[in-house]
């Protein structure tokens, strides 16, 4: 079967927010090549950052032009509408802020959520599943082009709202404002501290903020964060000594989101809690994202998001280095870092091996510890195995010994239970890493 042509660069280039499943890289890049007639899809992507914000979100998706959704069904996901709305809970969430915000835009879902998930305001394209894994060969492929074609051909950008970047609103407790205001200033943002009210000198202050820092835990702020939240201005959401805003307060905010907004609150008790709280929360909020804009850099990045997140390492002894090489290759089509001491890309030329190998030992979140009759006599060896063990014990890291030979499980690991290479063979031992996991 011969691919459908590839359809000249479009005129139109949109600079979109979008939402999507990072473990679905044929239907991202489907859902992609679907727009590709009618407007080049430019979005932004957060790498390195694995926690969620939701300020961060407010603002990206604000300052978009649209929003713009690959909403795939993962295989593996079970039947019924819990398991299916609890896997599209950030689409929803995501959902949430666009229709706030009253961006244009539209959605790319997979037809088995049904009814599930709407996008009120948006236009929705429902695509097989199987389509998408025939990509631009589906036989709808040309069909599903005409549908998006009419979306994009009445698109109008919104205006922005104007408003001076970094100008943060601080809208805390007394106590609170001078501990807010210094790490603001800390962080290089520019605060101001707002009235409790609603007046209109307070308005036009607030709309001249990048975000606001708010506690809602504080009962006389409490309706004005629910005021912000209505008209999509991006919030920090403290929770202070006051307490906690009631479950029906949530419910009626945040109605069935379950991820996001309810966990994303800096909770504190003395100004030094505020001060290392809200730090954190500035500089994760802070972080450069970087501009995808054409359908190469697409296909690169759903590839890269698809990798697990998780730091790998992999320690071995000289003599098993084949073995593990095989290993190393495997884990690196799942994970998106594995440190490999041999590999020429895990230790930068130039720089100290011993300093790196300790660096990637403290952050490592898994580590696979390939052991045998040379592994046990290496002194090395044994310091990466105690080190893994360690972070094993105090719940940092998942730690999975492999037996290659007929050696003894080092000392350090024998309380973990070990896999057997030759039992499983690599992939079977990689796949059975990935399945504990």
């Amino acid at each position: 079967m011969s691919s459908t042509p590839v359809p000249s660069s479009p005129e139109r280039v949109v600079d979109a927010f979008l939402s999507h499943a990072y473990k679905a890289p044929a239907a991202n890049l489907f859902a992609y090549d679907l727009n590709e007639a009618a407007a080049t899809i430019a979005f932004r992507v957060d790498r390195g950052i694995t926690s969620t914000s939701t300020t961060r979100l407010e603002r990206m998706i604000r300052d978009a032009d649209a929003f713009v959704g690959f909403w795939s069904l993962d295989d593996a996901v079970a039947s019924g509408r819990e398991a299916r709305l609890k896997h599209s809970r950030y689409f929803r969430l995501e959902l949430d802020m666009a229709l706030r915000a009253r961006k244009p835009g539209i959605v790319f879902a997979d037809r088995r959520y049904s009814g599930l998930v709407r996008t009120p305001e948006l236009a929705l394209v429902r695509f097989d599943p199987q389509e998408a894994a025939l990509g631009r060969d589906a036989p709808g492929f040309r069909r599903l082009c005409g549908d998006v074609e009419k979306v994009w051909a009445d698109f109008a950008p919104p205006p922005r709202r104007e408003y001076d970047e970094r100008r943060v609103g601080l809208l805390v407790p007394d106590a609170a404002v001078e501990a807010a205001r210094e790490t603001v200033e800390e962080a290089g943002c520019d605060p101001v501290v707002l009235p409790h009210q609603l007046s209109p000198a307070a308005l036009a202050e607030l709309r001249r903020c990048d975000w606001v820092v708010v506690d809602i835990a504080e009962p006389t702020l409490a309706p004005l964060a629910a005021y912000l939240h209505g008209q999509a201005i991006p919030l920090l959401r403290l929770s202070g000594p006051g307490g906690t805003p009631s479950e029906a307060t949530a419910d009626a905010l945040f109605g069935d989101l379950t991820v996001g907004y309810r966990k994303d609150v800096t909770a504190w008790t003395t100004p030094d809690d505020l001060r290392t709280g809200l730090l954190a929360r500035l500089e994760l909020i802070l972080q450069d994202a970087t501009l995808i804009g054409d359908r190469d850099g697409a296909r690169a990045y759903f590839s890269e998001a698809a990798l697990r997140k998780e730091a790998v390492f992999v320690s071995y002894a000289n003599p098993d280095r084949e073995v593990a090489a095989e290993f190393v290759a495997l884990l690196k089509g799942r994970f998106a870092e594995v440190f490999d001491y041999r590999d020429g890309d895990s230790i930068p030329a130039g720089e100290n091996w011993l300093r790196q190998v300790h660096e990637s030992l403290a952050r490592t979140a898994v580590g696979v510890v390939l052991f045998s009759e040379s592994y046990n006599t290496r002194e090395y060896c044994l310091h990466e195995a105690e080190r893994l063990a360690k972070l094993h014990i105090g719940g940092d890291a998942k730690v999975f010994p492999v037996r290659l030979d007929d050696a003894k499980v080092p000392e350090v690991l024998s309380d973990i239970e070990y896999l057997r290479l030759n039992e499983l063979g690599v992939p079977g031992t990689v796949d059975r890493i990935l399945d504990r996991l």
